[in-house]
């Protein structure tokens, strides 16, 4: 038997997450159904990141284990051949039968990307947030200094059940920052685990401080145990994106 890690990028506007669900479309589900052509029985797939319906990727990575070892080349070609054209398999390697794509990962990197022009293309409107809004770049540069660091983001963590909630909400960024490019803002969150929603809540909070809707005070009182009125949009899925993801 052969552990294999994989990268994957994926258009995510026809998915329903990351993770299998029981009639759904997700990119797990297309990935063991790909791979069980390969193997010639049902192989699991352990992803980094559970990321949501409609979340993109450009850097997801999981791991699989064949029966029937083949070389990481002949694997990412066979996976091609047989996944929808919106998930290709980027990058294959051979691990130790102890490697996990989840539990071993150190950092990751979620970007959030803002379409700020008067009318938005049609071709960037599933992967950017048409946001034809002022926005305070001072303000936007101090909420993102603000996030930084290890705190806890309960506040910022959409939780319905207690099983889906986790046994802790403390995270730590290592960076927040943004850049611009044309008409395009992207916000970059790099941590070391981000909780459900995590990033499009911060998000939202932050475009709240940039537009001077809330104080960076404010900002800054979220980020504790206590539970407090949001004042805040969890922001939409189709413009947050995995791009990378450090062992």
């Amino acid at each position: 038997m052969q552990r294999y890690k994989i990268k994957i990028a994926y258009d995510g506007t026809l998915f329903c997450g990351f993770q299998r669900q029981q009639s759904d479309p997700t990119i797990q589900k297309a990935l063991e159904e790909a791979l069980e052509h390969l193997d010639g029985a049902f192989v699991p797939v352990v992803g980094a990141s559970r990321t949501d319906a409609g979340v993109h990727a450009l850097g997801q990575v999981a791991h699989f284990d064949l029966n029937k070892p083949r070389d990481p080349f002949s694997v990412l070609k066979a996976l091609n051949a047989r996944l929808p054209k919106e998930i290709r398999v980027v990058e294959v390697n051979s691990v130790d039968c102890d490697f996990h794509a989840r539990f071993h990962a150190k950092k990751k990197i979620y970007t959030y990307t803002l379409s700020t022009s008067f009318q938005q293309s049609p071709f960037h409107r599933l992967h950017s947030l048409h946001f034809p809004y002022k926005l305070n770049s001072s303000l936007l540069e101090a909420g993102c200094q603000i996030l930084k660091g290890t705190h806890d983001f309960k506040q910022f963590a959409n939780t319905t059940t207690e099983k889906n909630r986790p046994p802790s909400t403390v995270r730590t960024l290592f960076d927040v920052f943004t850049t611009q490019e044309n008409e395009f803002i992207t916000l970059s969150f790099i941590g070391d685990g981000f909780l459900y929603n995590m990033v499009r809540n911060l998000t939202g909070a932050l475009l709240e401080v940039a537009q001077e809707k809330i104080s960076i005070e404010m900002l800054s009182s979220l980020l504790g145990p206590m539970v407090l009125q949001r004042n805040y949009t969890t922001q939409p899925a189709h413009a947050l994106c995995l791009k990378e993801i450090f062992y």
